[in-house]
């Protein structure tokens, strides 16, 4: 990861991931599918965007879109984990 704030971030993703997935039996599995197609596509951009900062280290650009992404998927998360449960 890149520094403080994206390490900030990374650890509350990865801790609400970890919460989203001991709910997987009380969604549904559409529910399901959608949230982590949706989580799949984040996970890529945060990919792309790592390995441009992997040769731009310094990009400040790179590191608020990456910052971003990370915000957006600790969103999809929170939101997810807040869903009823379904079955």
């Amino acid at each position: 990861s890149y520094g403080g704030i994206t390490g900030d971030l990374e650890l509350a993703r990865n801790q609400l991931r970890s919460s989203l997935d001991s709910r997987k039996n009380e969604l549904s599995p559409e529910t399901w599918a959608v949230v982590t197609n949706n989580l799949m596509v984040i996970d890529d951009a945060i990919a792309n965007i790592e390995t441009a900062l992997a040769a731009n280290p310094n990009d400040g650009r790179l590191n608020r879109q990456l910052a971003v992404a990370y915000r957006r998927q600790i969103d999809l998360l929170q939101r997810a984990n807040l869903l009823p449960s379904e079955v």
